[in-house]
């Protein structure tokens, strides 16, 4: 896509100087020359129009394929996490690309028991309050050791794993952290989850928080999730959408867990399907990824798609 636009562009600075050269030779040159510069310049706007038609020609054909995979994906998902109560965790500036996950496990029979927003105030949080929204959960923390960030964000991964029912302390501790704005959150946390999604990437936008703090937050949410052995690195998958200005698959995948480049295309809610169910891999279509689709969708002996 880069390469194409460099193309149009180029070939619009080419007729905008033949342009130029033109109206230089009509007043200065011979007119074989105006003839000679003037066939040049509609041999050029027809070249750019051709490109410009073949460029129509390829969306419209891309966008029919999009919709034709969109009604196939219900079918190759349905009921494949049955049962399964599933978190999205988003730690990125894109929240879209959360409800693209939340929505491509409508067919699959699972639970979004819970959807949680990780938000840059965790960066600015005082000693004191950590020890506010922590309550008497503090003195669970080893006295060698003061409560940081990664406490609250342990308390959360254990609030996803144990379930909150039999343990109001942590409901309490997790409440305390939404009212200070550290965590967003709908549903409820009452049982258990099984499968966790990680939704990244990074926006460069003047109100958006600083890349590296967002990393910073991802790294430390994935430590707490399968670093630590509360999940399996096969119950957590990282996602981000197609276009993001600091993707967060290396730090996906330097956790060890599955992740998926195009969360918000119909591609990405086949693989994160996939994904989830077991076929970890690096899915997508940027550079880094290793599969297009799942193994197992193709006949065998294939590999797998290849990007």
């Amino acid at each position: 896509m880069i390469t194409l636009r460099y193309h149009i562009a180029s070939l619009c600075a080419m007729i905008l100087i033949l342009g130029i050269g033109i109206w230089i030779g009509l007043s200065i040159g011979p007119p074989e020359v105006e003839k000679q510069q003037t066939d040049l310049l509609k041999a050029s706007s027809k070249k750019l129009d051709d490109v410009l038609q073949e460029r129509q020609l390829d969306a419209q054909m891309l966008s029919q394929n999009r919709q034709a995979l969109a009604g196939l994906v219900p079918h190759f998902t349905h009921g494949m996490l049955f049962g399964k109560r599933v978190c999205v965790i988003r730690t990125g500036d894109y929240p879209d690309a959360a409800q693209a996950a939340i929505d491509a496990l409508a067919p699959t029979g699972a639970t979004v028991a819970s959807s949680v927003t990780v938000s840059g105030q965790l960066d600015m949080t005082t000693d004191k309050q950590r020890s506010e929204m922590l309550g008497p959960l503090e003195s669970a923390v080893p006295s060698a050791a003061a409560p940081d960030n990664s406490t609250l964000i342990h308390i959360i991964v254990q609030a996803l794993k144990l379930g909150t029912a039999n343990h109001q302390d942590l409901q309490d501790a997790v409440d305390r952290m939404s009212s200070a704005g550290v965590i967003s959150y709908s549903g409820d946390f009452q049982q258990p989850v099984d499968l966790v999604i990680v939704v990244g990437g990074a926006s460069s936008d003047p109100g958006e928080m600083d890349t590296s703090d967002e990393q910073a937050r991802e790294r430390m949410v994935l430590t707490e999730l399968v670093a630590t052995n509360e999940f399996a690195t096969t119950a957590v998958v990282g996602c981000e959408p197609r276009e993001v200005d600091t993707s967060s698959v290396p730090v996906f995948q330097e956790a060890g867990i599955g992740s998926v480049d195009c969360i918000d295309e119909p591609l990405g809610t086949l693989d994160i399907v996939y994904a989830l169910h077991g076929e970890t891999a690096a899915y997508g279509i940027k550079p880094g990824s290793s599969l297009l689709a799942p193994a197992s969708l193709e006949s065998e002996n294939t590999g797998g798609w290849q990007p």
